[in-house]
């Protein structure tokens, strides 16, 4: 979801209704401004932008086992913004969320490939907040990434 300007009622009207995993884009807050919204019953992933605006997280229910799995974005690849978080839906079954954003002009970039390909294969991704690349539906590498994320739905 984006969210510019995250206010705590905003925060709160989502936790509200009731999701288990929710995953936000361009909140503007810091992770210590996310975090002091009273995330009560979640556990906050978060990552600040540097520079101005922007920011994302995923608050995932405290029932269920999540952690937060590091990825390296090479500080000049400016082009994408991710929190990437590995949930256990059961004991043998896990989710992988990535709340992710792409600065316009859309470029699959080295680094998002880099996020698709890190991921198992074999575990379902979840991949919040990339509409911006819609543009680019028609050309080979974005049917290879939609091979990829589809393959286990």
């Amino acid at each position: 979801m984006n969210v510019s300007c995250l206010t705590p009622s905003k925060l709160a009207t989502l936790m509200a209704q009731g999701a288990d995993i929710i995953a936000i884009q361009e909140n503007w807050k810091s992770s210590e401004q996310i975090a002091s919204m009273h995330t009560g019953d979640y556990v906050l992933y978060a990552q600040l932008r540097i520079g101005k605006g922007g920011g994302l997280a995923v608050l995932v229910r405290k029932t269920l086992r999540s952690k937060r799995i590091p990825l390296t974005i090479p500080q000049h690849d400016t082009s994408l913004e991710v929190v990437v978080v590995q949930v256990a839906l059961d004991q043998n079954r896990d989710l992988i969320v990535a709340s992710a954003y792409m600065r316009p002009p859309p470029q699959l970039t080295q680094s998002f490939r880099r996020l698709v390909n890190c991921l198992p294969a074999s575990t379902p991704l979840l991949l919040c907040g990339i509409s911006t690349c819609i543009t680019h539906s028609g050309s080979h590498s974005w049917r290879l990434l939609q091979a990829r994320l589809l393959q286990n739905f």
